[in-house]
């Protein structure tokens, strides 16, 4: 399982956060925002949903993780809740990260 760590650090820190990774010092899964406002503006309260129901959750398929975020099933759009979108995925079905 993968964890990934969302925070708010200044570019000083990424660039030496890479700088170690470049050296082989493990870093982990880590996304950073230069600003908390550009955090709450990218991870708005419906994508903060899909981020919940991923939590621990394990592989999921689209219609699971629609079902997890409430969402009807359909992979483009969740009424309601705003919209769901997938970039790719397996012949399982399972969600796969943007190319």
């Amino acid at each position: 399982m993968t964890t990934l760590t969302i925070d708010v650090a200044d570019l000083a820190t990424v660039q030496a956060s890479m700088k170690a990774a470049f050296s082989g010092v493990p870093q982990g899964c880590i996304y950073s925002f230069p600003s908390e406002e550009q955090l709450l503006t990218t991870l708005n309260a419906n994508r903060w949903a899909i981020l919940k129901a991923l939590t621990g959750a394990g592989p999921l398929g689209v219609r699971a993780l629609a079902r997890r975020a409430r969402c009807e099933g359909r992979a483009h759009g969740c009424p309601g809740t705003g919209q769901l979108r997938v970039d790719r995925q397996d012949q399982r079905g399972q969600v796969k990260p943007a190319a």
